[in-house]
Parts: structure tokens; sequence; C-alpha cells
């Protein structure tokens, strides 16, 4: 048959020539039903321009036209030139047809699956499994099944496949890998080494094995022994393969090795110019020996080659991340998101990625749209992340919006956040009044907040004005966080702009030995107290650290007044001590606060350590837990933390307090 039809299909073939060949198939797919797909196969594979081939089926004579098997060869020569929908209908009209062959049904589920209906293509081929005798509609069963998410009656019909097909190594790296999902990674592992028992020289399964392990190595109790092991058999079975140089040149990679690794992937790329996986290992070697040129034209290349490849995409991500090439990385990143079908993350984090880069009313119409899919259990997120957008906005945009979210039925989170949104826009909008109308509002509900009491508290601090205030309600956070580096900064300043260094030096100590203590604010606030008190060459170094620090990309936060300009504010003060100017920029003490005199430099003094340090020459006791005890009468009336957002059951967390902006200040 297939001789006949290669003869009646080529392309010197004629219209009756090719209407011959038709008849003769339907012929054979009406003698032996189970062996149909494998009829129609032939017929596509004999004659791939579809063009010819359909004119054939119009110059058949009528009754010929009319036979249920023709009728079903026609519809799927239809599917495969991108008419499903004519092909569906056809298929409807020989399903309702006495005489069907089975192959209709086996299309049918098949147009259903690429239409998302899994459902409806499980129950075509349930009905017609034990009548076509072809691994393809098996395949077709396994894959819909996957998609229905009944895995274990997929996984009983793969061991089926293979029982029955045990040369065909793909059915046994689709089992492998379905238990892989299935977490159970010993039977995938065990799976692919009985394989490899029966074919020692199968690169196809050292190549799973191999991705095995990489992906889900540590769920297996031997997975170094049986990685080496199975590096060693292939080293000895296949050395010259593929899969067995692309293996040795990652060792060396790893070992730093970069000139073996080089080696190793050049001959491959010679053997196979397009070999992506060479290319993706020979960027690393590239960045790593200082040739970031050449890494970045195999990356370009790679993406202008498959802009859809999964590994060249995160190869891609891993590379701009590493180069720093952030314009780049947003790209990619825009591009990929921009792809995917329209969801509520999609959209989310489409959203995010345009405000960062400036485009946030792009972005507030994504959420807008998020919003309206957004079930109710998700939306406090997608009501967060506008927050967090339009944040980024200018005042008179961002004030009725945040206004708007601060409903009195607003979840208490959710108010907080959009209240400290707005007082934030306030406070770089010098609109003081504004500023602490909205931040005792926020109070007045949650007065023992320690997000809030620090916030407000730090910038009355910061401004020098209502600091007896503000050292109370600094103390109120500190208590409920004892540990918290952004509490510890607030106290130590509001003691420094009262005046009383020493005190202030203990608190940014311990604020700056905290794992977050590297905040620039942190080590400028400890500088300027440092260098009031006389130790200056210890406050030098600080101030370096904090225009290093600045430049670091987790404190470059634009709307947050202190941390933009803190760089140029230490490097100012560099600047002023190394000219021997009269007076240092170091900050102002509190309103009303009288300037002390200056100290005379104490070399010893600047070289103390830590520990003694933290001894003033007070004798009040600042140990954690006197410090507490030590403060505002005030404090025994706080009570316990705020209880966190009222819907528990939400899928996406809503934004706590600690989240907000203010958490990057101290």
């Amino acid at each position: 048959l297939e001789r006949f039809l290669a003869l009646q299909l080529g392309e010197e073939a004629e219209v009756d020539d090719r209407s011959a060949a038709l008849v003769r198939a339907a012929d054979a797919i009406d003698a032996d039903p189970r062996n149909a797909a494998r009829r129609a196969g032939a017929v596509l594979a004999m004659s791939p321009n579809r063009g010819p081939l359909l004119d054939a089926f119009d110059s058949l004579p009528t009754q010929q036209r009319r036979r249920p098997s023709v009728r079903t060869l026609e519809a799927v020569v239809l599917a495969e030139t991108d008419q499903p929908d004519v092909a569906t209908e056809l298929l409807d009209e020989v399903l309702s047809s006495d005489g069907a062959p089975p192959l209709a049904r086996v299309e049918k589920a098949r147009l259903l699956a690429v239409a998302g209906d899994y459902a409806g293509a499980e129950a075509v081929t349930a009905a017609i499994a034990d009548k076509i005798d072809d691994p393809r509609l098996d395949r077709l069963r396994v894959g819909i099944l996957l998609r229905l998410d009944r895995r274990p009656e997929a996984l009983a019909l793969l061991t089926e496949l293979i029982e029955r097909n045990p040369a065909d190594l793909a059915l046994v790296v689709e089992k492998a890998r379905l238990l892989v999902r299935m977490d159970r990674v010993a039977d995938a592992e065990r799976t692919l080494l009985d394989a490899l028992t029966r074919e020692p020289k199968q690169e196809l399964i050292y190549a799973e094995l191999l991705n095995l392990y990489d992906n889900a190595g540590g769920k297996l109790e031997d997975y170094p022994q049986n990685y080496q092991r199975l590096v060693r058999r292939m080293l000895q079975q296949i050395p010259n393969s593929r899969t067995a140089q692309l293996t040795v040149a990652v060792t060396f990679e790893a070992r730093r090795d970069y000139d073996r690794a080089e080696q190793i992937l050049d001959a491959l790329l010679q053997r196979d110019p397009d070999d992506r996986d060479a290319k993706l290992l020979l960027i690393d070697v590239y960045r790593a020996t200082n040739r970031a040129d050449k890494a970045a034209a195999i990356v370009e290349t790679l993406l202008a080659e498959a802009p859809d490849d999964n590994e060249v995409v995160q190869a891609a991500r891993d590379f701009y991340r590493r180069t720093g090439n952030q314009t780049k990385l947003d790209a990619l990143e825009e591009r990929w998101l921009r792809q995917q079908p329209e969801s509520l993350l999609r959209n989310i984090g489409l959203a995010r990625l345009l405000s960062r880069t400036g485009r946030s009313d792009e972005a507030l119409a994504l959420l807008d749209a998020a919003m309206a899919i957004a079930e109710p259990n998700q939306r406090n997120a997608v009501t967060a992340e506008t927050i967090r957008t339009v944040a980024d906005l200018p005042l008179p945009t961002a004030e009725p919006r945040l206004e708007a979210i601060m409903d009195e039925d607003a979840e208490p989170a959710l108010y907080n956040a959009a209240g400290l949104a707005l007082a934030d826009l306030y406070y770089a909008a010098d609109r003081t009044a504004d500023f602490d109308r909205v931040m005792l509002d926020l109070l007045e509900r949650q007065p023992n907040d320690p997000t809030l009491n620090n916030h407000l508290g730090y910038f009355w601090a910061n401004a020098g004005r209502k600091l007896d205030e503000a050292e109370r309600m600094i103390k109120i956070a500190h208590a409920a966080d004892p540990q918290q580096s952004a509490y510890l900064d607030s106290l130590g300043w509001v003691y420094y702009k009262l005046g009383k260094f020493k005190e202030a030096e203990v608190w940014l100590r311990r604020a700056a030995d905290r794992p977050d203590g590297d905040n620039p604010v942190i080590l400028d606030h400890l500088a300027d107290t440092l260098f009031r008190l006389g130790k200056t060459d210890e406050a030098l170094e600080l101030w370096q650290h904090a225009v290093e620090h600045a430049k670091d990309p987790r404190f470059q936060n634009d709307l947050d007044p202190e941390m933009s300009t803190v760089g140029p504010r230490a490097q100012a003060k560099l600047d002023a001590v190394e000219a021997e100017a009269a007076e240092i920029p170091v900050a102002p003490l509190g309103q009303g606060v009288p300037e002390p005199a200056p100290p005379a430099p104490d070399s010893s003094e600047a070289d103390e350590t830590l520990g003694d340090s933290l001894a003033p020459e007070s004798s009040m006791d600042l140990s954690e837990e006197a410090a507490v005890e030590d403060e505002p009468r005030e404090l025994e009336a706080v009570s316990d933390p705020p209880e966190p957002p009222s819907d528990p059951a939400s899928t996406t967390p809503d934004p706590s307090p600690a989240e907000s902006k203010e958490t990057v200040l101290p």
C-alpha cells in the first residue's frame, strides 16, 4: 500500500492518481480499522503538499466522497492544514452517520485535546481504546490523562505500553518523567537504570538519568555515589558521545579548569555548530574568563534563534543578572510575560515590571484588568500591588487612588499600606501637616502597631521635632521586636537628635551589628554620632562604607528621600574632613536642643572595642532586658502586636506592615 501511495501521491502525480490513492487508503481503513491511523499517516507522509491532496478529494465521485472513511481521511488532512474547525464539523457529520470508522473518533479526540477540552477528549478515547491497535492513540490518552491530573491512570497505561513495546525508549523516558512529577524519584531512577541494563550504550537513557540527578537528585539517598557511578559507566560505554563530552566539560568548568572545558565545547561545536547545550556552557566559560562580549554574542544569537526556548531564556536571564545588565533583563522578562496568556499572576508580574521601569500608567491598567478577573480571596493581593505601583506616581495622581483604598471597610493591612504610601508622598512633597494627619489617623486605629510607631517616630526624630513623643513611639516599636535593626537605629537617632551621643552610640552600634546592619543610612547615623564623640577615624571609615553601600541595588530606593541622598551626604562629609573645613555637615540636632561643645579627639577612645563602646560613662544598664525595662512608664500599657489580616484563607498573602517601603529606612 505504501509503495502504491508513493507512486500515486508523488510531486508529478495527476489529480486522478491522487484520487485513486485516497480511495485505496480508505479501502485499507475500512478493511483494517485497528491500523487506520497508520494508513492516514502514510497518506500525509507521501503528500507533503496538502493543497493538491485536498483538490483530489473534490474530484472524487459523489458516492466515493460520501464514504465515512474518505470523509474521515479528508478531516485528517484539513486538520493538518490549520483548519481545525472545518475538520471538527466534518468529523461530527461522520460520527452522526452509520459506519463511522474508529479513526474518526481518534481524530475528534485529538482536536478536542488541542482545543483544551480534555474531559471530552478522554471520553472519546476511552470508548475506542480496545478497537484500535495504535500506540499513537495510547500516547494521546496518556497526554489527556496527565492534563486531567489523573497520573496513576496515565502511569498504568504507560507501563502497559512499555510491556508491549519494550524497545521504545521514548516511552521509558516519559514514564520516568511522570514518576518524578509524582515525587517517586527512586522509582524513576530504577526505571531508567533497568532500561540501561537492557541497552547499556543508549545515550538517551544516560542523558535522562543525568537530568534526573541534576533536578531531583537531592531526593535520593545515594545520589552522589549513583551519579559518579553513572558517569564512570558512561565514559566506559560511550566515551565519545555528545552527552559524555558535555558531562566532562561541566566537570572541568566546576573545577574552574576553563581551558579544558572550552576545548571540549569547541570540539562539540565543530561537530555540530548548532549544539545548543554546548553554547549554553560556553556562555559560562566566557563570562568566568572575563570575555563577557563573547558570551553576550552567544546569548543574543540563541535568543534570536530560539526566543521561546525555556533553557535559552533562563540562561540569558542568568547572564544578564550576573553581568548587571538590568535593561536587557527587563526587556527579556517583559517579552516573556507578554507572550503568556492573560491571568492574574501574569498581569501582576507584568505590572510590577512596568512600574519598576517607569511605566506606571500601563501598570495600573494591567492591575485594573487583574482585579476584574481576580477571585474574592485574591483581590487583596491585587490591591497590595496597586498600592506599591501608585506609590511611584506623582502625588496628584496617587492621592485619590490611595484615599479610595483607605475605605472604612478596608482590611487593616491594606489600609495601613495605603496610608503609609500616602504619608510618604506627603513627606516627599514637604506637606508636613498632611503627613502628620495621615500617620496619626493610622495610629488611632492601631496605637500599638510597631511599624506605624517607628515610622512616625523616626520621621519626627529625623525632622528634629516632637522628640519626646518620637522617643516614646520608637520605644513601643522596639519593645515589640528588640532585634529589629530599623527600631534600634531609630532609637539611636532620636538620642542623637536629643544630643545624647553616648546613648546614641550604643543603640546605633547594635543596629549596625544586626545581619542587615550594612544599611548605608545606619552607617551614616553611626558615623555622625562617632564624629560628634571625637572618634574621627572610625567615623571616616563608616562614611566611606555608607558611600559604597549606597550603590548596592538593595538600597537604591528613590522613593525614600534619605536613602536616595545618603551616598552624596556621606561623601560631602568625607570631602569636608579632607579639606579641613571649618564645619563638617553632620546631621543637626533637634529643634531647641543646644549644640554641645565638641570633644577633643581621643585616639584611645577611637580604638575602643565594641564591648567597651557599649559601656558609656553613665551608670545606665544597657543590657537588652534592662533597656526595655528602663523605658518610659507608658510602655506598661503596650498590648500584644496587632492581629494578622482577617482573611487567612486568601491564597495570596495580604501585605503586612513590615512589607511597606519604610522598612528600608531605619
